[in-house]
């Protein structure tokens, strides 16, 4: 099961970089990088714990908490750009 959801997290990571490539406003080429980066954050996360289950030794649970640091990091980073770039772009408008 969470080889599916890495697989679906790593196809939504593409499909919207791809998106955001097309974009023509900056305010939507923004959104959906940062969506991407969750997608991104969610696929390590989850590559990580499937690393965890099948192997189940320490050295797989270390790999494990390494890539649950990174995803939550990327996962923050995403959330904290998605803020800023919604600040801006109300400033922008009002």
């Amino acid at each position: 099961m969470l080889m599916l959801f890495s697989m679906l997290s790593l196809v939504a990571h593409i499909f919207l970089k791809a998106a955001a490539n097309k974009e023509d406003s900056p305010y939507k080429k923004g959104v959906r990088h940062v969506y991407a980066r969750f997608f991104l954050g969610l696929f390590i996360a989850f590559a990580g714990l499937h690393a965890y289950g099948t192997l189940g030794s320490q050295l797989a649970l270390f790999i494990c908490i390494v890539f649950l640091l990174l995803a939550g990091a990327n996962i923050y980073a995403g959330v904290r750009q998605l803020k800023f770039i919604k600040s801006v772009n109300a400033q922008q408008k009002g």
